[in-house]
């Protein structure tokens, strides 16, 4: 009769194992199905004016990419107008890079659009982060803010915008 109890035991420990192990599996399962589940992420960015910074602020936006594991990455950078070398900047920038693309508004004047709506038209992916650079915008708060949406890109598939800076 102890043999039987003992056979028992040892039947109830091995299914408590597999079943652990059952669980596991469906565990990492998941983990690798929500690593599967990254977004994709569109910044844009409206400058006019800005030839001090757009340089350094575009390739920290454009280096993102790497430093979040973000797939389906692209920059867009609209020239709101600029009389100063932004939009040779933006165009110079953009020939180099893989996921940077330009705009400038006086080419498509005639659609009649606000370079946000440019932005949000042209954006291809889930997540589109809309950043004008004014002169009374900290930059490095707006290249912290993209970083942390960057690194919190996942989730359900609606699309989302987020808007930073002053209209004008």
């Amino acid at each position: 009769m102890a043999a039987y109890v003992w056979v028992l035991l040892i039947l109830a420990a091995l299914y408590g194992l597999l079943a652990a192990g059952v669980d596991l599996l469906e565990w990492v399962r998941l983990r690798l199905a929500k690593k599967e589940q990254l977004r994709s992420v569109s910044v844009v960015v409206i400058a006019k004016n800005r030839e001090d910074i757009i340089e350094g602020f575009i390739r920290t936006v454009c280096s993102f990419a790497i430093s979040c594991n973000t797939v389906g990455y692209e920059v867009i950078v609209i020239d709101d107008h600029s009389s100063d070398q932004t939009g040779a900047i933006i165009q110079r920038l953009a020939a180099a890079s893989q996921v940077l693309r330009a705009v400038r508004m006086k080419d498509i004047a005639h659609l009649n659009q606000s370079p946000e709506q440019v932005g949000t038209l042209l954006a291809r992916s889930d997540i589109v982060l809309l950043c004008r650079l004014t002169g009374d915008l900290d930059h490095i708060a707006t290249l912290n803010t993209i970083k942390c949406m960057l690194r919190r890109s996942r989730g359900d598939r609606d699309r989302i915008h987020l808007y930073m800076g002053a209209k004008g």
